[in-house]
């Protein structure tokens, strides 16, 4: 059986896959740290843009 998907597509514009939402920057991707290792690898700019995961793993009180 062949189909012609763009008329399809054509006919009932509701079967086109909807994009997914893109990430505009707004709410930045949060920081994995599992040792010094991974904080040893980031940037300035990642280490201050992420102070606050940075600050509660290894800071005073957070876990190690």
């Amino acid at each position: 059986m062949e189909v012609d998907v763009d008329a399809l597509l054509q006919r009932y514009p509701i079967l086109r896959r909807a994009s997914a939402p893109q990430d505009s920057g707004a709410n930045p991707v949060s920081v994995s740290l599992r040792g010094l290792e991974d904080l040893a690898s980031m940037t300035p700019e990642e280490i201050n843009r992420n102070w606050e995961v940075i600050r509660q793993r290894f800071g005073k009180g957070g876990k190690t």
